[in-house]
C-alpha cells in the first residue's frame, strides 16, 4: 500500500510540475471561442433579468393580495434593491475603478440595475 500511495503523489507531482512550467496548457476559454462565449453571456444576462424583476414581477400579481397594496410590494421589492445596488457599485469601484479618475458612482449605480451590462465590459 505504501509502495502504490508513492507511486500516486509521484504521478500527482509531476502532472503539477508540468501544468506549472507550461509545457502543457490547459485549454482556456479561448477553447471555446468567442461565438460561444457572447451565447453564454447573453443566457446569463436573461436568467439575471428574468429571476430579478420578471418573477417578483409575476409574483406579485398572483399574489392574493389586490389594489394598490399589490403595487406596493412591488416598490418595496425595489426599495430592498437600492441599498444592495449602492453597496455593490462602491465596491466595484474600489475594486475596479481607476484610482486617478473621479468615479462617476451614481452612473455606476444606475448600471447595477441591469448588471449584465457590466459582464461584456
Amino acid at each position: 500500500m505504501h509502495e502504490f500511495l508513492l507511486g500516486v503523489t509521484s504521478e500527482v507531482k509531476a502532472s503539477h510540475a508540468v501544468g506549472v512550467d507550461g509545457a502543457a496548457p490547459l485549454p482556456g476559454l479561448d477553447a471555446l471561442g468567442f461565438s460561444t462565449l457572447v451565447v453564454l453571456l447573453l443566457m446569463g444576462a436573461t436568467l439575471w433579468i428574468l429571476i430579478t424583476y420578471i418573477a417578483p414581477l409575476i409574483s406579485v400579481l398572483a399574489s392574493p393580495v389586490r389594489g394598490s397594496r399589490q403595487w406596493l410590494l412591488a416598490v418595496y421589492y425595489l426599495a430592498l434593491q437600492i441599498p444592495i445596488y449602492w453597496v455593490y457599485s462602491r465596491a466595484w469601484q474600489l475594486e475596479y475603478g481607476p484610482a486617478d479618475q473621479p468615479a462617476d458612482i451614481l452612473g455606476l449605480f444606475a448600471l447595477q440595475f441591469v448588471e449584465p451590462l457590466l459582464w461584456f465590459r
